[in-house]
């Protein structure tokens, strides 16, 4: 019993190490930076933090590279607040709504979302909430758009759950190392692909690009909006007539329905039809 313990401990340490190899961030610099603020400083850090994001991620040359940084944006704002409390809110200007809507990473979005409203609980404020925060989440996820639809908003939040035992940001760090590791793989199949469609009847010019679903060189499903990143999904059902997935951690009980013969339909909680899509 002893030597299966130790070797369980063993493992425990091994797979920790390997972790830390796939993480390229110099996580000390961040923490040490932000422990030397005093709260005089901390109007010029946010302003640190939008310019990196406005000036760097944004421009970014590749979707690769707006993932990764897009990600190192929140997890300094998660340091910032994990190391320096409540006060960090007091500053004039906060940009942690930009940060999140700007992310592109569906699991990302979830693990900040704790972030988003705690800002709320103490200041009372947080840009065009819950709409703005909504859309961020369903469209990384679904690409779907909740703009106006002001009924199921209060139903939407009330599906998102976070992990109170988890620190931001370590669920951030995690994410980032995933990522990284989803940006090395290749794709081995595709499936299918879509025209974009993110509202059920386009009032509004259509989005432009693709959506495909693709089995990569790990054997994993993965969905990828207008040749960005890939997404990976569960499937929850494979018969002779349909193919059912879900996007992994989707919040809202969302699937998408693959018929055999290429049709492809997004469903709600209550299998409601929300998006049909046309074959590229």
């Amino acid at each position: 019993m002893k030597y299966q313990i130790y070797i369980f401990g063993l493992l425990l340490v091994l797979f920790s190490c390997n972790n830390k190899k796939e993480l390229d961030l110099p996580l000390e610099e961040y923490k040490n930076e932000i422990q030397a603020l005093n709260s005089k400083d901390y109007y010029n850090y946010w302003e640190k933090l939008n310019n990196f994001d406005q000036k760097v991620v944004l421009e970014a040359k590749s979707h690769k590279a707006y993932d990764s940084l897009s990600l190192v944006t929140l997890i300094k704002s998660a340091l910032f607040y994990e190391l320096k409390g409540d006060s960090i809110f007091k500053a004039p200007n906060t940009y942690n709504e930009f940060f999140f809507i700007h992310n592109h990473i569906p699991k990302s979005n979830l693990d900040f979302w704790p972030l988003l409203i705690k800002q709320k609980e103490l200041t009372g404020e947080l840009l065009m909430f819950p709409s703005y925060q909504l859309e961020g989440l369903a469209g990384s996820f679904y690409d779907y758009s909740v703009f106006g639809q002001d009924s199921i908003y209060d139903s939407l939040l009330s599906k998102i759950k976070s992990k109170p035992s988890t620190k931001i940001s370590d669920a951030l760090i995690d994410t980032y190392i995933e990522t990284k590791q989803i940006q090395k793989l290749s794709i081995k199949e595709e499936i299918g692909i879509w025209y974009r469609k993110r509202f059920k009847n386009e009032s509004y010019e259509a989005p432009k690009g693709n959506f495909e679903l693709l089995k990569l060189s790990d054997d994993g499903y993965y969905i990828r909006f207008n040749k960005a990143g890939f997404k990976p999904v569960n499937i929850i059902e494979k018969n002779s007539k349909s193919l059912t997935f879900k996007p992994k951690h989707e919040p809202f009980g969302w699937c998408f329905v693959l018929s055999n013969d290429g049709d492809l339909r997004l469903y709600n909680e209550k299998n409601a039809l929300l998006i049909a899509y046309t074959k590229a």
